[in-house]
């Protein structure tokens, strides 16, 4: 039918989020979830699909910002203490960490430009 996008805070080897994207998408196609919610042989609307899409990216954004931002910062905390650098890292880390976060932001901002000019 489509394909369930998935998003989390951008990290250094996310071979996890994209296996979970894969899987997703195998679930997804196979009908599992319809079936599941007693839709079977039901077709969904593309503009209902489009508008829960849309509602998925978005109740992600947030989450994705904080989360970004507090790796950062747990990253930076952890390498100060264990060089004692304090607070260099930490400053450096959380910059890097809010960077990611918004990056996230213009991502699923693009995301769904592409998804209304579907729609």
């Amino acid at each position: 039918m489509g394909q369930v996008l998935i998003d989390g805070p951008s990290l250094a080897g996310s071979s996890f989020l994209a296996f979970g994207q894969v899987m997703l998408d195998k679930v997804w196609e196979s009908g599992y979830i319809w079936k599941a919610v007693g839709l079977a042989g039901d077709t969904v609307k593309k503009e209902q699909f489009s508008l829960w899409k849309q509602l998925g990216i978005l109740s992600t954004m947030g989450i994705a910002l904080v989360a970004a931002t507090a790796i950062g910062l747990a990253i930076g905390y952890y390498l100060d203490k264990w060089l004692n650098t304090s607070p260099w890292l930490t400053m450096l880390f959380l910059l890097f960490g809010i960077a990611a976060g918004f990056l996230n932001i213009f991502r699923d901002i693009a995301r769904l430009k592409d998804i209304n000019k579907e729609g």
